[in-house]
């Protein structure tokens, strides 16, 4: 069942535009499948935080730290078990 849309405007960086074009191709998907599918990503995460779970990255540490360089990085890559990173929520009023 689809359900009706309403047209909302983003303002995105000439390297995010891409970054959804491109991910938009690789996936099959028109960019507004890319944002949706993001923005479902997204508030799952959120609530599982919001739940006291915890996030983390496996395998390659600095591809990780890359991903993520926010102030809220727990442990450095020689301090995780097996390369992993995790991350804690952010404080409630860092939050945007």
């Amino acid at each position: 069942m689809r359900h009706p849309t309403t047209p909302f405007t983003v303002n995105l960086t000439q390297a995010e535009i891409e970054a959804v074009e491109a991910l938009s191709a690789k996936r099959d998907l028109s960019p507004d499948g890319v944002v949706r599918q993001a923005l479902r990503l997204y508030q799952m995460v959120d609530r599982r935080l919001d739940e006291g779970e915890t996030f983390t990255f496996s395998g390659d540490g600095p591809r990780a730290r890359a991903f993520y360089p926010g102030p809220d990085l727990v442990a450095q890559m020689e301090d995780a078990p097996q390369g992993e990173l995790a991350l804690l929520p952010p404080a409630p009023d860092a939050r945007d």
